[in-house]
């Protein structure tokens, strides 16, 4: 929706002014003087589809295939990612990370690393194995290499820590997580 590769937006404080246009003043002038919460969100849709119009057309090709990554839970060849898009396999790759702001294989690597995670948390009795298995791993090995590079910690001690959380301790997580795993089923 910026028109600037998200790498560059990444962990970064910058004033929305710079990266919209002058209307950002004007729509927070709106929004502060709106008089309830459904006036605000009017506001914000009016101005996110405004956005979306000026969008160019490759940004929504793009979004159309990492939709579909995440509907086929990460499983893919990358050839068949850029035939989609209508483009080379290295401008897919160059183009999908302009929009993501990382490349094609390290976010269906994040998709697999967040179904299984997710998965373990609906039925924590699975075994690591199944889950690996279902999630479209080779091993359990191959789940516990993703889970070290995105945690810095092995599956097991992940989800200790994740069991001590106040959101799991109070029973707030459970809906959520059914809710994740059954939408892929």
């Amino acid at each position: 929706m910026t028109g600037i590769p998200a790498y560059q937006l990444t962990n970064q404080h910058l004033d929305a002014s710079v990266i919209f246009s002058a209307k950002t003043r004007e729509i927070l002038e709106r929004l502060q003087q709106a008089r309830d919460h459904a006036e605000l969100i009017a506001i914000i849709e009016a101005y996110a589809f405004q956005l979306l119009g000026q969008m160019r057309q490759d940004r929504w090709v793009l979004s159309g295939v990492s939709r579909q990554m995440m509907r086929t839970g990460g499983m893919g060849k990358l050839d068949s990612w850029a035939d989609q898009a209508c483009l080379s396999t290295k401008q897919f790759k160059r183009k999908f990370y302009e929009s993501t702001g990382v490349n094609p294989k390290t976010y269906a690597r994040i998709i697999r690393f967040n179904q299984a995670f997710n998965r373990k948390n609906r039925f924590p009795q699975a075994d690591w194995l199944s889950i690996a298995l279902q999630c479209g791993y080779c091993d359990y090995q191959h789940l516990a290499k993703d889970y070290k590079d995105f945690t810095g910690l092995t599956p097991i001690d992940f989800h200790q820590l994740e069991a001590q959380s106040p959101e799991k301790q109070l029973g707030l997580t459970d809906l959520l997580y059914q809710q994740r795993v059954d939408l892929r089923s």
